[in-house]
């Protein structure tokens, strides 16, 4: 069992804390024991997965641990298309295994660096109507409770606490695996592209139906905004060039991105100006077809603080304008 520097910082550099001890367990047995040596002291334990929470819900003064080591993908059941997974995996990891069985997961996020618990634990999502975010895959998980005791939780055994420990935050105890439903692989046609805002806002509701995945990102202080439309296909890969995809990916919205934030910061007169410029390369228009997890996931280089509201979609435009009226 390894033993990490001691103090945690997050991904965003927003969270830091002082742990009195951090381990790295390799088994449910190990962090079993961590758990209940812990309990009998009366002292705390809390997890952290890729450390990509901007909240502090793993920070502690008690034993932090890592389940990086508990990555395995253990079981697989063709037929009813169930994986279990070490709880420490990464998504990209996940993904690439998940492929290798012919299966994918439904639905992502737009990064993939998380680790599994800690991406279903906070309730990472996707986009789509009719998709629920990554917890709602979950079919069963393993969970040392907050005295050692090892649990199977689905929904015959110990069903409540499956229901709610989906998105547990840690609060139940730690999950170990996780028995995730999959569904077959498949390909998404990525249709990205710059759009006015208020165009958008207008039809509403024919942008959200145009897809089975849509979403928007909005350039503040200007009308332009980035349009990204996933729809399922049975068109073979047609992915990007390596060099296009370091052009449109990694410098359009990561290096020009975090360029154009520092250009701002350091010379606040010339910001219509900085703005237009980034708004040219940042919502230039992208045509691809490629595996799914692989289009619903982007690189993001540039360190970013969020806050997340969830609001009905028919409330979106009349939100999104009285953002819109509060930075002008």
């Amino acid at each position: 069992m390894a033993r990490l520097a001691p103090r945690f910082t997050n991904w965003a550099g927003n969270q830091t804390c002082l742990p009195m001890e951090r381990r790295a367990p390799m088994s449910t047995d190990e962090v079993a024991d961590i758990v209940a040596t812990a309990h009998s002291r009366g002292g705390r334990v809390k997890v952290v997965g890729a450390g990509h929470s901007f909240t502090d819900a793993a920070c502690t003064n008690g034993v932090l641990l890592s389940l990086d080591a508990i990555d395995e993908v253990t079981e697989h059941d063709p037929e009813t298309r169930e994986v279990t997974g070490g709880a420490g995996i990464r998504l990209h990891d996940l993904n690439e295994r998940l492929h290798d069985l012919g299966l994918a997961l439904p639905n992502l996020g737009d990064i993939d660096t998380q680790s599994l618990a800690g991406a279903t634990a906070t309730a990472t999502h996707g986009t789509g109507r009719a998709l629920g975010n990554l917890s709602t895959n979950i079919v069963g998980f393993e969970l040392v409770t907050g005295t050692g005791e090892v649990l199977w939780c689905d929904a015959s055994s110990n069903a409540e606490v499956w229901s709610v420990g989906r998105v547990g935050i840690g609060a139940l105890g730690v999950v170990t695996k996780i028995r995730l439903s999959g569904v077959p692989s498949f390909n998404l046609h990525a249709d990205e592209r710059g759009a006015g805002l208020d165009k958008l806002l207008d039809d509403w509701d024919g942008f959200v139906s145009s897809a089975d995945h849509t979403e928007f990102f909005w350039l503040p202080g200007s009308g332009a905004c980035l349009t990204k439309r996933n729809r399922r296909t049975d068109e073979p890969e047609r992915p990007p060039s390596r060099v296009r995809h370091l052009i449109e990916k990694e410098f359009g919205e990561n290096v020009a991105l975090d360029l154009a934030m520092r250009a701002v910061r350091r010379f606040p007169s010339q910001r219509e100006r900085i703005r237009s410029a980034f708004a040219a390369v940042g919502t230039s228009s992208r045509d691809v077809v490629d595996r799914s997890y692989r289009v619903f996931a982007s690189p993001r280089r540039v360190r970013f603080r969020e806050m997340e509201y969830s609001i009905p979609v028919a409330a979106v435009p009349e939100a999104l304008r009285r953002v819109r009226s509060l930075v002008d």
